[in-house]
């Protein structure tokens, strides 16, 4: 099938496109991110918010060897988005990020990829007491050492370059989705009784009226409160393969409606939902590129592992988990689909990892 032709753009033309869509991708994957799998509401403190300053020389160095100059990655910008399940107010270390959303920006093109990592993903997450390389669920890593432990997880296993990221909590998404005009999805009648449920439950939380129910499945405008709550429930089919499924629902959902949205009306959202950030960018460097506001393409979304390259079970002490059948296929997938390189040769480390995981899958599930 013959690719689509491409206006060529000037140099100048191709900085300002780049700028527009690195800020629109933050702004709305920020507003996105706090609505998917199982996050908690949670007021955050403001002294605990705001830019925080990660050792990127050290996540540079613990990267696999070749993959900081690796060819295929230098056209593109790598941004991770955690949503974390926070009871205490903090952002950072000792949450579980149970959202974990890789944005590939192709830097020429302007396309966007985004690919979920599922939250219970058998992965190292890390060395143990004894320099033993610790496997457990992925987002164990952020809880043991915030958000720079949690990008060298990725980095290592999934050989990235990734130095950046932005953390959310949930105050103020509901809000967002309501600034918005609420959004369109097409909900599944099996979801209708828990969207309800959890939107009762979410709304004490917040200390607001419960928004009217659902009483039907299919295509509809959802509220803020109403979206938030599809996007965590899992008692249903599917379980958090469903959830996933809600949460790319309503990403392309608010993206479309955000596309529609007038400057003014983004401004407000992106006003509202900056202060319930942690990220290592600072406000100045995407607030200053608000006004060149411009389209945006999602190119493609999945997520990882690739379904037919995945089992689930329990993994000794770890508990339920989902593994990578064979890790290396699955990171030269994500490698063809972020970055377009269907050439791609995984790093020795990441076979290493693999050749563990599948040793561990012989001993705990078969």
């Amino acid at each position: 099938m013959s690719k689509k032709k491409r206006k060529t753009l000037t140099p100048a033309q191709r900085k300002r496109r780049r700028a527009r869509n690195i800020v629109l991708l933050f702004f709305e994957l920020v507003v996105i991110v706090g609505l998917v799998l199982a996050l908690r509401f949670v007021v955050i403190p403001v002294s605990k918010l705001g830019k925080v300053d990660i050792n990127q020389d050290r996540l540079l160095a613990e990267m696999n060897e070749g993959i900081a100059e690796l060819a295929s990655l230098k056209g593109y910008r790598t941004i991770v988005f955690f949503g974390v399940d926070s009871r205490n107010q903090v952002l950072g270390q000792g949450t579980l990020s149970d959202v974990i959303i890789i944005a590939a920006i192709n830097n020429k093109t302007g396309d966007v990829r985004l690919c979920s990592v599922y939250r219970d993903t058998y992965l190292s997450i890390g060395k143990d007491d004894n320099g033993n390389d610790f496997f457990t669920k992925c987002n164990a890593a952020y809880s043991a050492g915030g958000p720079e432990k949690a990008i060298t997880m990725l980095n290592k296993s999934l050989d990235l370059n990734i130095t950046d990221f932005v953390t959310v909590g949930f105050e103020g998404l509901a809000d967002t989705i309501d600034a918005l005009g609420g959004i369109e999805v097409d909900v599944m009648e099996e979801a209708v009784h828990y969207t309800n449920l959890y939107q009762i439950g979410m709304s004490q939380e917040m200390g607001r009226t419960p928004d009217p129910e659902l009483t039907h499945g299919g295509l509809q405008t959802l509220t803020g409160k109403q979206a938030t709550a599809y996007c965590r429930i899992r008692f249903i089919s599917g379980d958090d393969f469903a959830r996933a499924s809600h949460q790319r629902d309503v990403l392309m959902a608010t993206f479309k409606k955000a596309k529609g949205a007038s400057f003014a009306q983004l401004s407000a959202v992106a006003e509202s939902v900056f202060p319930e950030t942690y990220t290592s960018m600072s406000l100045a460097e995407i607030t200053a590129m608000l006004a060149d506001i411009g389209s945006l393409d999602i190119a493609g979304q999945a997520g990882f592992p690739q379904m037919d390259k995945l089992t689930a079970g329990i993994m000794g002490r770890q508990g339920s988990c989902v593994v990578p059948l064979d890790l290396e296929t699955n990171v030269k997938w994500l490698h063809e689909f972020l970055y377009e390189d269907p050439a791609y040769v995984p790093s020795s480390q990441v076979r290493t990892y693999s050749e563990t995981i599948r040793g561990h899958v012989a001993q705990y599930l078969r």
